[in-house]
C-alpha cells in the first residue's frame, strides 16, 4: 500500500511536475529523492527517528510501469511512513483541482493510518466502541483497496496508477483481522509483527546484563519479574 500511494503522488505531480518524456527510471528516480527530501523534512519536524533509507526506483521495485511498487522498511519505520503518506495525500487531496481519485488514494491511506493510531492508543482489551471502530476503519479500507486495485488493472501504457495496488494474502489477512478484533476484542497490535519486534528488543536488553554462564536462566527469571509488575499495574 505504502509503495503503490508514494509512487501515485510521485506521478500525479505531488513532488513536482512529471516529465512529458524520457527514461521512467530517470523521471521518477529525481522526484524520489525530492520525496525523501520531504519525508526527512516532515520526521524532523514531529521529532521522530528511523532508519528508512533513500526512496529510490530500484528500491521502490519501480524501474518501469510494467512492476508493481513495494517500499520495503522495517516496522517501526513503515507505520511511520504511513503517518506521513496520510498526511501527504491529504494535502494533495485537499488542494484546488483535485480528482476523485486523489480524494480515493488519500482516503485509502487515511483509514489504515487510523487503524494504526486505534491499536497504539488502545489497551490490551477493547472496548465494544474501540473493537467497532478498528472494525469499522479496517472495513473501509478494504474497500477502497479493492477499488483502487480494480482500477489500476484498467489503466494502460503511460496512465497514472498503471500496475499498483496489488492484492495480496495479507488483504485478506486484513479482513479475518478485523472481523476476529470485534469479536474478541483483543488488541491485535499485541500480536502483530511491531510487537513482536518490540519483544526481542527487550528481551535482548535483559540478557545483555546477565552472566553468560546463566544467561538463558536469569533472562527467563527477570522477565517473568519485569512482566509480574506490568501486569499488576
Amino acid at each position: 500500500m505504502q509503495g503503490s500511494t508514494l509512487v501515485y503522488l510521485v506521478e500525479s505531480g505531488a513532488f513536482g511536475e512529471w516529465p512529458g518524456r524520457g527514461w521512467y527510471e530517470a523521471s521518477i528516480g529525481g522526484l524520489l529523492r525530492r520525496a525523501h527530501a520531504a519525508f526527512l523534512a516532515w520526521r524532523k519536524s514531529h521529532g521522530l527517528q528511523c532508519s528508512q533509507p533513500r526512496f529510490t526506483p530500484a528500491r521502490l521495485n519501480r524501474r518501469s510501469r510494467l512492476s508493481y511498487p513495494s517500499l520495503s522498511a522495517k516496522a517501526a519505520a513503515s507505520k511511520m511512513l504511513t503517518f506521513w503518506l496520510a498526511a501527504m495525500a491529504q494535502t494533495w487531496a485537499q488542494r484546488d483541482g483535485a480528482t476523485a481519485l486523489d480524494k480515493t488514494v488519500f482516503h485509502c491511506v487515511r483509514t489504515y493510518a487510523e487503524l494504526l493510531r486505534l491499536l497504539d492508543v488502545s489497551p490490551l482489551l477493547l472496548s465494544e466502541a474501540e473493537a467497532g471502530a478498528f472494525y469499522a476503519w479496517g472495513m473501509k479500507h478494504l474497500r477502497f483497496y479493492a477499488y483502487l486495485h480494480r482500477e489500476s488493472t484498467a489503466r494502460t501504457g503511460s496512465q497514472l496508477m498503471r500496475n499498483s495496488w496489488l492484492l495480496q494474502p495479507k488483504h485478506h489477512f486484513l479482513y479475518h483481522m478485523c472481523r476476529t478484533a470485534k469479536e474478541e476484542r483483543i488488541n491485535p497490535a499485541w500480536c502483530t509483527l511491531l510487537a513482536a519486534e518490540s519483544w526481542v528488543g527487550s528481551v535482548g536488553k535483559i540478557s545483555r546484563t546477565t552472566h553468560r554462564a546463566t544467561v538463558s536462566e536469569r533472562t527467563l527469571q527477570r522477565y517473568l519479574t519485569l512482566l509480574y509488575f506490568r501486569l499488576r499495574r
